[in-house]
């Protein structure tokens, strides 16, 4: 049932074919059920790529079972679900790549071919082959999923080590990597990434760049180099400018996306993580262990996701000016400099526009880039975007592609809506534009959590930007200096408190507000917006929430002792 359940390879000439056979899956040691929180544990076993008839393989030192890889040292793994051994062959010393031999390789195992990684360009279709959650293990095939190249760029030698369950190091790879919005989960380190083609162009790993946090891979070529084999065929791109319409008009959009790095007084701004726990030890009883294994992983995982005080996006709208997101000025930045190749140009902040997140920088001089070209109306439910973005001064531009999820999302009764996109947001996004398949930029990207705000993080299929035809509309008063500071609320115009007997009366009345001019009057009793009970202020609030500036709800109150029906407009206050 479950392997029917699993869905097949689509190639770009709209063929089709069943996921890879030739990918294993290394069988794990027997654990002790008594040391089942031990930090050390691992869920289910990395996976390892056929790419010979003599049964060679090829993996990454994070999937295998033990630390130590020297020649000679074996390894259990099922295959096409059969059990079989896998001997280490040699080591990579630069990218921790492992070169095994499998025995008696099953057949029907279908050894996979290499294809040159230098040929890859952000937006190309790929899939992910591996033991994702024990597939190839437990099922006896692997787990795919396709995705799109997000980024190519390298790992910097001074990024943390990655961290997953208890503190537990996942990868320390560092260097060149293929970033890719296909599904990258435990039991994929060491398993395929294919290309359009089905070829072999990387080993997946679970290192990140930390503000990206999206899956990696370390490229083939650089993995063949490092063990002695064979490059492989040279790329046969025919151009530089082949890809999808979508990543064709990313390039175009791209350039006018730049990097601002600020200058934080507070600091980089970062919540506070929470507290380093005291150590698990055998000794301690279980609940106690358990107890402990939960405040690891919250620690770790904070420690993940914080932000850093990195460069950040920000688009071109003028000759001298740029937007980006107001949550990109954490530790009271107020300028910084534009990072350019081979210059930088000084920048302040102008105006912020609370609502929208949206904040307006002016440069010193020129910045001798083309403006962006915004769409003048709201992307419709359902329409292809790719978002941009950029977080280092040597890379390119990635990104990472989806639809529009939902539009006129608000805080609140906020008279600002936004447009939520599904594809993948990160910290290197935010503040980048999202660009439709014309070219012309849709959007920025805003609000990424952690806040308790917005409580989404990054990467989690939720996220927001400000559309287009509203950065456009903002941008005068911005460019004038007058900020928004406080976000405006459609509403009654009152102060509510709870009254009598559980219902909610008017305490006062805003002066010139809709509530006012209907003649809604303190010590008024609340009992019915538009014929529904109204029990509490959260009950109000989601109603009212419904409506938009300019709508009429309809009050049942009580005043005196006399029920009355009152129509009041809502207005902006």
């Amino acid at each position: 049932m479950i392997r029917a359940l699993v869905p097949l390879l689509i190639l770009a000439q709209a063929l089709a074919f069943d996921p890879p056979t030739g990918i294993a899956a290394f069988v794990l040691p027997e654990r002790d059920e008594t040391r089942v929180l031990d930090p050390a544990s691992l869920p289910c076993g990395g996976a390892l790529v056929v790419i010979g008839r003599d049964g060679s393989a090829l993996t990454l030192g994070e999937a295998l079972p033990a630390e130590s890889a020297e020649p000679g040292r074996a390894f259990p793994v099922i295959i096409s679900g059969l059990r079989r051994t896998a001997t280490v062959v040699r080591r990579g010393p630069v990218t921790g790549a492992v070169l095994l031999r499998i025995d008696r390789l099953p057949e029907g195992v279908l050894p996979l071919s290499c294809a040159s990684s230098q040929s890859v360009a952000v937006g190309d279709e790929v899939w992910s082959a591996g033991n994702g959650f024990g597939a190839a293990e437990q099922d006896g095939m692997c787990a795919i999923s396709r995705g799109t190249v997000s980024g190519l760029y390298a790992i910097p030698d001074d990024s943390p080590p990655v961290r997953g369950r208890g503190g537990r190091v996942l990868s320390t790879y560092r260097g060149p990597a293929i970033e890719v919005d296909a599904a990258v989960n435990d039991g994929d380190q060491g398993g395929a990434l294919l290309n359009a083609q089905g070829g072999l162009i990387g080993l997946v790993s679970l290192g990140i760049a930390r503000e990206r946090r999206l899956g990696t891979v370390v490229p083939i070529d650089r993995i063949a180099a490092d063990l002695g084999l064979p490059a492989p065929p040279a790329p046969t791109r025919a151009t530089v400018d082949a890809g999808s319409p979508l990543s064709m008009a990313a390039r175009k959009a791209a350039g006018a996306l730049v990097l601002v790095s600020f200058d934080r007084p507070k600091g980089p701004g970062n919540p506070q993580p929470f507290p380093r726990p005291s150590r698990t030890t055998d000794s301690a009883p279980a609940w106690e262990r358990g107890r402990l294994q939960e405040a690891w992983n919250a620690y770790w995982h904070q420690q993940q996701i914080f932000f850093t005080d990195q460069p950040v996006c920000a688009l071109v709208v003028g000759a001298d000016e740029l937007v980006t997101s107001v949550s990109n000025l954490h530790g009271q930045a107020k300028g910084g400099r534009v990072l350019l190749p081979g210059r930088t140009v000084p920048c302040t902040v102008v105006a912020i526009h609370r609502g929208f997140d949206l904040a307006l920088l002016r440069t010193e001089a020129p910045l001798g880039i083309a403006p962006a070209e915004l769409a003048t109306t709201r992307p419709a439910p359902g329409t292809t975007l790719g978002l941009l973005g950029r977080h280092g001064a040597t890379t390119a531009w990635t990104m990472t592609s989806g639809i529009v999820s939902a539009v006129d999302r608000r805080f609140g009764q906020s008279p600002q809506s936004y447009v939520q996109t599904d594809a993948r947001a990160n910290y290197g996004n935010l503040g980048g534009a999202l660009v439709d398949e014309r070219g012309l930029i849709a959007g920025l990207i805003v609000m990424l959590g952690p806040d308790e705000r917005f409580p989404w993080l990054i990467n989690s299929g939720v996220a927001l930007f400000v559309d287009a035809a509203s950065i456009a509309a903002a941008l005068p008063g911005l460019r004038q200096g007058r900020s928004v500071e406080e976000s405006q609320t459609i509403g009654l115009g009152v102060m509510i408190v709870p009254g009598p007997r559980g219902r909610l009366m008017v305490q006062s009345v805003r002066p010139g507000s809709g509530a006012a001019k209907a003649g809604l009057q303190a010590g008024d009793l609340i009992e019915q917006a538009d014929g529904i009970a109204v029990v509490d202020h959260q009950a109000l609030t989601k109603l009212l929430m419904r409506h938009r500036l300019g709508d009429t709800v309809t009050l049942s109150i009580r005043r005196a002792g006399r029920p009355l029906r009152i129509n009041v407009e809502l207005t902006v206050f």
